[in-house]
């Protein structure tokens, strides 16, 4: 998986409540390699999912709904500014590749095992991450990044060049959740994916004035 959470959910129904992730990003070819970190939070109840990436100035907010899946939001707060990011379908790829290996280990409390797979962004193009899933948590994708994994994802390692990201599940938190989590927050401006790109640009340089 990238940064951002696409609507290729891992939800069916039997687990509801809050997942926190921590995320590090760490350049081998950089002159003082650092790690750079953030969090991710899914909120899931049924086939309902959210997920909040970001901090104070920079949030990015995804709804999505399996029985539903190309018909989510992408919802972006930049400093204050509120866009509701319309979106293209999802194009079709071919479904990933897994390979379940041996190797296990403990997180969150859960017994996870390891898988290598190769997750195609498009024709021409891949990824190829490792992955650790759980089986004590059901799950299932309504879409292609990993379909028909064996249980439910709680870390995964993907390298970009000469980048390494490994994303990491701290805390599992069952709990209920509002249906209202779900909504769309007042306040977002529909807007293109450029529309947004000018408008922040259009700001920054105000604030430069």
């Amino acid at each position: 998986m990238v940064a951002f959470i696409s609507p290729e959910t891992f939800t069916d129904g039997s687990f509801e409540g809050v997942i926190t992730y921590s995320t590090s990003s760490v350049n081998s070819l950089a002159a003082q390699p650092s790690k750079q970190q953030s969090t991710t939070k899914f909120y899931i109840k049924g086939s309902k999912m959210k997920t909040i990436i970001g901090g104070s100035s920079f949030i990015t907010t995804t709804i999505t709904d399996c029985s539903d899946p190309e018909n989510y939001a992408v919802l972006m707060d930049v400093n204050g500014s509120k866009y509701n990011v319309k979106h293209d379908k999802t194009p079709k790829v071919k479904d990933p590749v897994i390979n379940y290996t041996n190797e296990t280990k403990t997180i969150a409390g859960y017994t996870c095992h390891k898988a290598e797979v190769t997750v195609f962004i498009d024709s021409t193009r891949s990824i190829n991450e490792e992955v650790y899933y759980t089986t004590d948590i059901t799950s299932n994708f309504c879409g292609h990044e990993y379909k028909g994994l064996k249980g439910f994802p709680l870390e995964w390692v993907a390298k970009f060049a000469a980048t390494t990201r490994t994303t990491t599940a701290v805390s599992i938190d069952k709990q209920s959740i509002s249906n209202d989590e779900f909504n769309i927050p007042p306040g977002y401006k529909v807007v293109t994916q450029e529309e947004m790109s000018q408008d922040i640009q259009k700001n920054m340089g105000g604030k430069g004035k």
